[in-house]
């Protein structure tokens, strides 16, 4: 299940689009519980993302910085969701 964006600008517009949708789906969850499950929905996607830019780079269609941007997404969304369960 490889996101099908190709290029660079569909990958990261991808990646913004999901955080535009992560905040929104945060704002609407009320529990510890639904935002938990919103950050998890959200790495889920970026790591779509990030397989999809890994595969490209490999192809040599995108240079290594945008698999580490969309990386740096998904690790940002991980130490959101480590923060939610620690009660940060």
């Amino acid at each position: 299940n490889i996101c099908r964006c190709t290029g660079y600008r569909k990958i990261l517009d991808a990646v913004r689009a999901d955080e535009e949708l992560t905040v929104a789906e945060l704002e609407l969850a009320v529990t510890r519980e639904e935002k938990a499950k919103v950050w998890e929905a959200q790495i889920d996607r970026l790591k779509k993302h990030e397989k999809s830019a890994a595969a490209q780079v490999t192809a040599g269609v995108l240079p290594t910085t945008y698999e580490v941007r969309v990386r740096a997404a998904r690790l940002k969304a991980e130490i959101e969701l480590e923060r939610l369960k620690d009660g940060k």
